[in-house]
């Protein structure tokens, strides 16, 4: 035999686990607020992090809610959760993609394509 019995059973544990209520409220708001498709989302979580991340993901997510933080582009682009409370993106990737809106935003773009030019860029560093 092959591999350990309970190994083959995790992904679809995991599945379980990410489509409860409570974690498909969460997954769901994350991946809306990204423009991101659920489904992508959350095979991502699913292939990246154990049971017990995906389990407390929705009390991770409801503290990083009530940081104080600025909207822009904190809030709006999910820094604090998508590098510390869930460490999805790579902190120096997170800043240095903050650089980059912070530079087009001083060359003239405005906030709102700011945030959805942050928004791709996070989701390109998610799925890659």
């Amino acid at each position: 035999m092959t591999g350990y019995v309970y190994e083959k059973s995790l992904r679809n544990m995991k599945y379980r686990i990410v489509t409860a209520p409570l974690q498909n409220n969460t997954v769901r708001e994350i991946s809306d607020g990204l423009g991101m498709n659920i489904q992508n989302f959350r095979a991502m979580l699913i292939e990246n992090f154990d049971m017990s991340y995906l389990e407390n993901m929705p009390t991770r997510y409801d503290v990083w809610k009530g940081d104080e933080m600025p909207e822009f582009p904190d809030r709006l682009l999910f820094r604090g959760f998508l590098t510390k409370y869930m460490p999805i993106v790579k902190e120096e990737e997170m800043e240095l993609l903050i650089t980059d809106i912070s530079g087009k935003i001083s060359g003239g773009m405005s906030e709102e394509e700011a945030v959805i030019y942050g928004r791709e860029k996070i989701r390109e560093l998610i799925l890659k």
